[in-house]
């Protein structure tokens, strides 16, 4: 009975072959969007990893300063009395101007006023803002580094392929030491795998690699590093003082409830900051 059906469904749709065509192919074309931008919003906003846990996030990318100018205005009024005339001045203190600026942080800065948040399991300084272009067989490869601490990679959960992170002693050891990505591994070194130990030149300067990483499908900012270098290698990084930098921060809740008390305890942190 089943075949019947199957060989009359046939007969009726090869009736008008390009009518057929044009609905299969609308109907097939039409799923194959949808399923194509359903797998993309799922790896773009879905908590995949390394942001298995993005909903327990906060992220603190930029802060704005703003500063007031006031001047002191007098008003002199004029009282006419039976002894002469009388002058009385008073004064009124008026804004005349304000100024702003708004940017990302210094990492110095961060860690005097915005570590160890209550309500945070954890926290991490990063900075993507840095791009080293190297020659490779005479064809220049682009590297975007981000430059992090070692909660980094306790906070996202990278698949490492080969090593581990870096240690708290190592980071502020400064060892000069890299974590890459498969992607990057592949076109710098030819190869995925046994790279533990190899060096990556960068800006005229050496870095063992002690890890490699799967290359995450997500392109937001935080993921998007070709290589992952510690902070306090940072060249020139402790210059000068400033509010102002390339580093941002995450901060990890230990409860989604606690987002709310995170995002408070960061308001009260900027009121505590000397101008």
């Amino acid at each position: 009975m089943i075949y019947n059906y199957i060989k009359l469904a046939l007969k009726v749709l090869l009736r008008k072959k390009f009518f057929t065509f044009i609905s299969l192919f609308g109907i097939s074309f039409t799923l194959m969007v949808l399923m194509v931008y359903t797998s993309f919003v799922d790896t773009q906003l879905g908590n995949n990893p390394p942001l298995s846990e993005k909903e327990k996030m906060i992220f603190m990318q930029r802060f704005e300063m703003r500063k007031e100018y006031f001047d002191t205005i007098p008003k002199i009024d004029t009282l006419y009395e039976e002894s002469g005339v009388r002058y009385d001045t008073t004064e009124q203190i008026k804004g005349v101007g304000s100024s702003s600026s708004s940017s990302h942080f210094d990492v110095d800065f961060q860690e005097k006023y915005f570590t160890d948040i209550e309500g945070s399991e954890n926290f991490s300084f990063y900075t993507t803002s840095s791009t080293y272009d190297v020659f490779i067989n005479n064809s220049k490869l682009t590297i975007d580094a981000t430059y992090t601490d070692h909660r980094f990679f306790e906070i996202l959960d990278f698949n490492f392929t080969e090593g581990q992170p870096w240690s708290e002693q190592e980071h502020n050891n400064a060892n000069p030491i890299i974590i890459v990505t498969d992607q990057f591994a592949n076109e710098y070194f030819g190869k995925k795998t046994g790279l533990i130990g190899e060096t990556v030149e960068l800006d005229d300067r050496n870095f063992t690699v002690s890890g490699v990483i799967s290359r995450p499908g997500n392109n937001e900012d935080i993921i998007s590093g070709d290589v992952y270098i510690p902070y306090t290698l940072m060249i020139n990084r402790r210059t000068e003082k400033s509010y102002f930098g390339s580093f941002k921060a995450v901060y990890l809740a230990s409860t989604k409830s606690s987002k709310k008390k995170i995002r408070d305890q960061l308001d009260f942190r900027t009121t505590q900051i000397p101008y």
